[in-house]
């Protein structure tokens, strides 16, 4: 067989991939020719897919040194450390490469690749906007800078980059991508609700919180309750819902909360991490209560600011007001205008604006926001999710109602609808009620 022939034979097997086929025929172009310009180039790249890697990587490097201007050959060598598994002699390999042939297609993103297998993000990253500048097609590099950007928790420079991505690719969203989004999506909620956590925790306010979370495994559901906002009727109607025992509501906090998963001590510990599992997970129903911002700090003010025992002292010291002998003395409209004064995290939950207690200044996500002005039709139908039953039955507790809505007349007059129009001037605005108070 000619020179030619076995050089046409050989280009053929190769481009069929029967490699030890084409091994055999440019082995004999090699011994017919050595001096061939790409007889050994040949020789090393069928070498190695037939994995003889020992064997290949002398025809690559005397290549390299006949051939210097000449890019394959560079090439399959960093190649063949990558099949090696030496990744510190691929990353060698391939910088030779993009600094002797910077324009070579694909070399970039091998770089690249090669520069994570060592664990050198930084370098790797760059290599790949490297390669997605010159080769706007090349897809695992997008995909690669945006894994990159999630390992550096960079997760709004990842977002950016599925995004861009679902621009430049919108019919090859793959199941990887759901993942990083996933793995974004899970971030930004966790931080969200530990920052919710942490704004909450100076102060006395760990044992409040301690109160104000309730989880329920049975029915999947999680409670976040709001003080002042009928919480004893709710809590005492889950109980009700989960065990069908009528009890008293001190009977139900101090005994039967057994089936709730309360917080412990350590809010940056165990519940915390529960928490954050729970509202990452699409299973659990997230609910709470909200009132008409006039009523209930109302009947905050009723109910705790004048109350005449040792908790209404508390209250009014913590306030900057000296206890009176008669609870009275202190008029509702001095009681608003101390509140000014005070930011959301300085005051007792009691007091404290409700979108702050609910962390929806801290994307914080409810399935459910039930009010109390329509507790009557909003707590069945919150009941009737939760347990599937058309049947639940419905309980009334409020150990401690003032009955404030029906006293609105009795204590505001302009100034004083002013004041909590200014005070919970945001409570208005992410609950949706209106400024308008029908009493003026």
């Amino acid at each position: 067989m000619t020179l030619k022939q076995l050089i046409e034979h050989g280009n053929t097997a190769m481009e069929n991939s029967d490699w030890e086929a084409a091994h055999q025929f440019w082995k004999e172009v090699h011994e017919q020719s050595p001096d061939h310009e790409w007889a050994q180039v040949r020789l090393g790249i069928t070498l190695l897919e037939l994995n003889r890697l020992e064997e290949a990587e002398p025809f690559f490097l005397n290549d390299t040194e006949q051939h210097p201007d000449r890019a394959i050959a560079f090439i399959h060598l960093a190649k063949l450390a990558e099949k090696q598994g030496n990744w510190e002699l691929a990353t060698q390999r391939w910088e030779i490469v993009v600094k002797k042939f910077p324009k070579r297609k694909w070399a970039w993103q091998s770089y690249a690749v090669a520069l994570k297998q060592i664990g050198d993000l930084g370098k790797s990253e760059r290599c790949f906007l490297k390669d997605v500048e010159m080769s706007p097609g090349h897809k695992r590099s997008y995909m690669e800078l945006i894994q990159i950007a999630i390992e550096k928790k960079k997760f709004k420079l990842a977002q950016c980059r599925i995004e861009q991505y679902s621009e430049m690719f919108p019919t090859h969203m793959t199941g990887k991508l759901t993942q990083y989004q996933q793995s974004i999506d899970n971030h930004i909620k966790s931080t969200y609700i530990k920052s919710y956590f942490n704004i909450q925790l100076s102060k006395d306010k760990k044992q409040q919180i301690k109160n104000r979370i309730t989880v329920i495994p049975q029915f999947k559901c999680m409670y976040v309750a709001v003080p002042k906002v009928a919480t004893s009727t709710i809590i005492r109607n889950l109980h009700y819902m989960v065990y069908e025992e009528n009890q008293k509501f001190n009977e139900v906090i101090r005994y039967s909360m057994k089936g709730f998963i309360r917080p412990d001590s350590d809010l940056s510990g165990h519940f915390l991490k529960q928490v954050v599992s729970v509202l990452n997970s699409k299973d659990y129903f997230v609910f709470t209560f909200v009132r008409n911002p006039y009523s209930r700090i109302l009947s905050a003010y009723l109910n705790k600011f004048q109350h005449r025992g040792k908790e209404g002292e508390g209250y009014r010291k913590r306030l900057g007001f000296e206890v009176y002998s008669v609870v009275g003395d202190i008029p509702f409209l001095d009681f608003l205008k101390r509140l000014r004064d005070y930011a959301p995290d300085d005051l007792n939950v009691h007091f404290a604006p409700q979108w702050y207690l609910l962390g929806l200044n801290k994307a914080m996500k409810y399935d459910f926001i039930g009010r109390l002005e329509n507790m009557t039709t909003d707590l069945p139908y919150l009941l009737t999710q939760l347990s599937k039953d058309q049947r639940v039955k419905t309980l009334h507790q409020a150990p401690h109602a003032t009955n404030a809505s029906n006293k609105l007349q009795q204590y505001y007059g302009e100034e004083e609808q002013a004041l909590v129009a200014e005070i919970y001037a945001d409570d208005f605005q992410y609950l949706g009620y209106g400024y308008d108070l029908d009493i003026i």
